[in-house]
């Protein structure tokens, strides 16, 4: 990256000052440089780190039930009177999505709200980084689990699953969560990405 002066003046085309090594880039930077192979493989390594990978059975009935709760309103934790009034209610509307977001994408911006939420994750993903583009890591081998339990997984401090009074599975969000864009952004593309 190059750093340009901070005054108003324009810049000499010619003056390079102080180029940041590729090394030296953020990890938010690193992050979206992935591409959507290394994202998911990231997602799956911090998680992998944390000890938070449900055995293969667990992903499969986990998986079924996000699908099944991509098709339920998202239900507010204890809901506030004065945020979501349009509803009446404690649901949660979300923005419509205008088409499909990949796999990638959605991995990438999961692993941004991480960061954004607990910057001492920094290192863990970081690590995850390094090792997902080593020449060592084969990312179709690693073990195959859904992309939506990763989220959830990623995501379960501020989104639980649960059996709603019809007994169909949905979300929940904690109100504190809600406000943060960037977390309403990545449910939706959750959602549209269950959906689809």
């Amino acid at each position: 990256m190059i750093k340009l002066k901070s005054s108003g003046e324009a810049p000499d085309a010619r003056q390079v000052i102080d180029p940041k090594p590729a090394a030296e880039a953020t990890v938010q930077a690193r992050v979206l440089g992935l591409n959507d192979l290394e994202a998911v493989a990231v997602l799956r390594l911090v998680l992998e780190r944390r000890h938070r990978l449900p055995d293969p059975q667990a992903s499969r009935d986990l998986a079924a039930r996000l699908t099944e709760a991509a098709r339920e309103p998202i239900v507010l934790d204890r809901p506030d009177p004065s945020v979501h009034t349009e509803t009446g209610t404690g649901v949660l509307p979300l923005a419509e999505h205008p088409g499909p977001v990949s796999g990638g994408n959605l991995a990438r911006e999961t692993l941004l709200y991480l960061l954004s939420e607990e910057p001492g994750r920094e290192p863990a993903v970081s690590v995850a980084i390094v090792q997902a583009r080593s020449p060592l890591a084969d990312l179709s081998r690693a073990p195959a689990l859904d992309l939506g339990v990763l989220i959830v997984l990623a995501l379960e401090a501020e989104l639980a699953l649960e059996l709603s009074p019809r007994g169909h599975w949905r979300f929940r969000v904690q109100q504190k969560a809600l406000n943060d864009a960037s977390l309403a952004g990545v449910l939706a593309n959750l959602i549209s990405a269950l959906g689809s």
